[in-house]
């Protein structure tokens, strides 16, 4: 019994220690005063902007948040109420598949080797589509997606940086670590006045 107490004790303190937190806050800046968040948008120039998905992913959890979301414009005029968000992609690994065939060796005498094969992600599972695929001995191997966001708001009128956070999240497929990354963010950024105790 002692134990058992001890291993669920070293096993919480554990857990405890892996979720240390992430996001700083300036204390005292009243959240609540936001109404505005005028989104950041670097265009990188590569044939798939990552940057402008990641804003576009910002502006649709934003909204759904209750946020009045603009594009950020040097020209614009500022108000105490608007502040403007800042992401940064740390990691982007999309998810691959691939259609593996394995001939059947009791029936054919070749010598193969099995192309090699980069796979992002970090985890690979692997299925058996025999029968679907029209392919006897053939499997689907996928990777999962990763993606990392540094993402941070500026007080527009001060220039001060009032909120700053980071996470990283695996999915299935790229949409699903891009909506669960952002999603995690946008429900860290505090809604009132953060005091320090």
């Amino acid at each position: 019994m002692v134990k058992r107490k001890t291993l669920i004790i070293l096993v919480a303190v554990f857990w405890l220690i892996a979720c240390s937190p992430r996001v700083a806050v300036k204390y005292d800046y009243d959240f609540s005063r936001i109404k505005t968040i005028m989104v950041e948008v670097k265009a990188t120039g590569q044939t798939i902007d990552v940057n402008k998905i990641i804003a576009n992913e910002f502006i649709r959890q934003l909204l759904q948040a209750g946020y009045n979301v603009k594009l950020y414009n040097p020209a614009e005029k500022l108000s105490s109420e608007m502040v403007i968000l800042t992401a940064t992609v740390l990691e982007y690994q999309p998810n691959r598949r691939y259609l593996i065939y394995e001939p059947n060796v009791s029936s054919t005498t070749l010598l193969a080797t099995p192309t090699t094969l980069e796979l992002g992600g970090n985890n690979i599972y692997t299925f058996s589509v025999a029968g679907l695929s029209g392919l006897e001995n053939s499997r689907v191997v996928v990777s999962n997606a990763t993606i990392g966001i540094s993402a941070n708001l500026q007080d527009a009128l001060t220039g001060e940086i009032v909120w700053s956070n980071y996470y990283t999240y695996d999915g299935l497929d790229i949409g699903a670590a891009l909506s669960g990354t952002v999603g995690y963010l946008v429900r860290s950024i505090p809604r009132q006045k953060v005091v320090k105790r």
